[in-house]
């Protein structure tokens, strides 16, 4: 998909969509491989690139800003939560709840993440609390 032209940002997103249910296909048994930091990396570069063609910024962006620019939830704290709450059904605890408790926690380790950043810091000066734009965009849609 070219950075310039091409499909509106909308349909763009839908597309990072569609890429990030593929990423994240059995996420709830092999999430907790992603600890390590090469394996986490790896699915990043991808979202990344997706990110980059949602937002038509340049290559030179970091991860974390065109993630909180494109109002996207880093692929391995998706998967982390995917995780938890399959745990959770597990041990039989109430889904609705533990959903909407897993995406507070998701999206406060993001926003510690932001925070910690070292690149990204213009972004950082324009956004930085991406926490009520990504629960206002995705109206909280914790059925993932």
């Amino acid at each position: 998909m070219a950075n310039t032209g091409g499909p509106l940002p909308s349909r763009r997103k839908i597309l990072m969509e569609a890429s990030n249910s593929i990423l994240l296909y059995g996420s709830e048994i092999w999430a907790p491989a992603l600890r390590t930091q090469v394996r986490a990396s790896k699915l990043l570069s991808v979202q990344r690139t997706s990110a980059l063609r949602v937002t038509s910024a340049y290559r030179t962006v970091s991860a974390g800003a065109v993630l909180v620019i494109a109002g996207m939830i880093p692929i391995d704290l998706q998967a982390m939560e995917r995780h938890k709450i399959f745990i959770a059904k597990q041990q039989s605890e109430p889904q609705a709840e533990y959903a909407m408790t897993a995406r507070l926690e998701t999206l406060e380790t993001w926003q510690q993440r932001w925070q910690n950043e070292n690149k990204g810091r213009w972004t950082h000066k324009v956004k930085p609390n991406h926490k009520t734009a990504v629960t206002a965009a995705n109206k909280c849609n914790c059925n993932n």
